[in-house]
């Protein structure tokens, strides 16, 4: 129990408190549904000033996460922050989880180093403020290169998007961008990984977060057969390429060398596979779209073919 209380105290020292704090405070009463009286909201203000533990973390629960979004990311750290819902089980790189809402942003993504590993820790916001449970997501895993793709239902904001340059400082991670989606009520970005990994992603509630948590995997890289589309630039004609190919299970939107996207509709360890995939989408699609066969290892990216 001293350990906790330890570890909230060094989190509350860290905290810059804000030069408005009253009005901080007056919003967090407003919007939680008078939650909290202005008679406890003046005593938190005194013991905030006054340096008491105790309010920091009282005043936690009031003020949203798009408020104090550094102290709420520092929180996530310490244990008893946040109940665990659920690990994910995977089958074939792909899981699922969170519950159907709308209007969800995802609002953070942190990286957090361990000692043999590292999380991406990814935080939902509702309404402008934090969210208590995670809405419907989906994972998938994929080779070459090594992508993790998140596609979040009933979102219409990616806030997170400014973290992903910090992202990239990651010793696993080469790349990370937002996909094009066509539908407003989804947002969907992929992590891309240097290097093959291990992976375990656990969803939390109260606050509303996913923590992916990632080390190098030992295994033997070998050349593989990519089944894609020409490139384009990021925009409304890829998002329409992935409409067209929507029967395609296997499908990945990939940024290539370049800079623009592709989208590949398998990827197989024979030529021989990968040309029997060629010829059934050439039969299907091609008065659409033009296909070709792209050999690939390890983490390299795709070439950009116009």
């Amino acid at each position: 129990m001293s350990n906790r209380i330890d570890n909230l105290k060094k989190v509350y020292e860290e905290i810059e408190i804000p030069n408005n704090l009253d009005e901080v405070v007056n919003n967090a009463l407003k919007n939680g549904g008078n939650k909290m009286n202005k008679e406890k909201a003046n005593v938190n203000r005194r013991w905030i000033k006054g340096g008491g533990i105790a309010a920091a973390v009282a005043i936690v629960f009031t003020i949203s996460v798009n408020t104090m979004p550094v102290f709420a990311n520092s929180l996530i750290k310490i244990p008893g922050v946040g109940q665990l819902v659920k690990v994910l089980q995977f089958k074939d790189g792909k899981g699922e989880g969170g519950k159907i809402t709308d209007g969800s942003d995802v609002n953070i993504i942190r990286l957090k180093a361990n000692k043999n590993s590292e999380s991406i820790i990814i935080n939902f916001a509702q309404d402008g403020e934090g969210s208590t449970t995670a809405p419907s997501y989906k994972v998938d895993y994929k080779n070459n290169p090594y992508t993790m793709t998140f596609t979040i239902s009933g979102a219409r904001k990616l806030n997170a998007e400014e973290y992903f340059e910090k992202l990239k400082e990651s010793k696993y991670i080469s790349d990370v961008y937002r996909l094009m989606t066509l539908d407003d009520s989804m947002v969907r970005f992929t992590v891309v990984f240097n290097k093959p990994i291990k992976y375990e992603v656990k969803e939390y509630k109260e606050p509303a977060y996913l923590e992916v948590d990632i080390k190098e995997d030992k295994v033997k890289e070998e050349i593989m057969y990519s089944v894609r589309t020409t490139s384009q630039p990021f925009g409304e004609g890829i998002g329409q390429v992935e409409e067209i190919l929507f029967e395609e299970s296997e499908k990945r939107m990939l940024k290539d060398l370049k800079g623009t996207f592709l989208v590949e509709v398998g990827i197989y360890n024979s030529k021989e596979e990968a040309e029997k995939k060629l010829q059934e989408v050439k039969g299907k699609y091609a008065s659409q779209l033009k296909f070709f066969i792209e050999e690939r290892k390890g983490a390299d990216f795709p070439n950009a073919f116009n």
